[in-house]
């Protein structure tokens, strides 16, 4: 069986019902298989059902569980999550304004996660309660991908490519130079270069652009 449920009252569901929960446990262990966390949430929020990599990634100190809610640990983040939850469980469109994106939710001593939501469409004749569906993605497992794809869009160097991964996993200067056994001055300037050849100015721009090309493409069928 794929991942954590809570408890709830369940009876006994109609063909719909029983295709429908097939669909959405082949859509979390498909997610599974992209090393991809998958959580279905209800309509008020909740969480019902989460795979084997988002419980890994509940417990990895960025993300929790709290009163059945996914939260998480950072408060900017858990608002924005929170956010983005709200948006698509209840949209409100407005004329001009953009879908909301995917958020980053710092983790402690790795590259931040980065969750996505997407709605989940009910079936007239049988609804379900999963109403939406939390994706989140760990950079960290995508990381030579990135690399190879800041060398290829951006012309980086070997040398420089690996310097924006270090930077995206929170790696400071000083700790760079004294693995590479060089002087800070040396990786600053690579990173000057690097500001350059990507168009970014300050390394949490560098972090993010790291933790976007380190995100697999997640698309859902289930969308409404």
């Amino acid at each position: 069986m794929t991942g954590h449920v809570l408890p709830q009252t369940r009876r006994a569901g109609s063909p719909a019902d029983e295709i429908a929960e097939a669909r959405l446990e082949g859509l979390l262990e498909g997610l599974d298989m992209l090393a991809c966390g998958g959580i279905l949430v209800g309509g008020s929020g909740l969480m019902l059902k989460a795979n084997r990599k988002a419980e890994a990634l509940l417990r990895c100190g960025g993300l929790r569980l709290a009163h059945g809610q996914v939260s998480a640990c950072d408060a900017q983040a858990d608002a924005a999550l929170h956010e983005l939850v709200a948006a698509v469980l209840h949209p409100q469109p407005v004329q001009g304004t953009e879908p909301r994106g995917p958020i980053l939710v710092p983790s402690p001593a790795r590259c931040p996660l980065i969750v996505h939501a997407a709605p989940l469409a009910q079936a007239r004749d049988a609804p379900r309660p999963a109403s939406a569906i939390l994706m989140i993605v760990d950079p960290n497992e995508h990381l030579e991908t990135a690399t190879s794809l800041l060398r290829q869009a951006f012309g980086l160097s070997r040398a420089e490519a690996c310097l924006a991964v270090e930077i995206g996993l929170g790696r400071d200067i000083r700790e760079i130079a004294l693995a590479r056994r060089v002087s800070e001055g040396t990786i600053r300037a690579q990173l000057r270069s690097v500001f350059g050849k990507t168009d970014t100015h300050r390394q949490a721009q560098l972090t993010a652009l790291v933790a976007r090309l380190a995100t697999p493409p997640l698309r859902t069928p289930f969308e409404r």
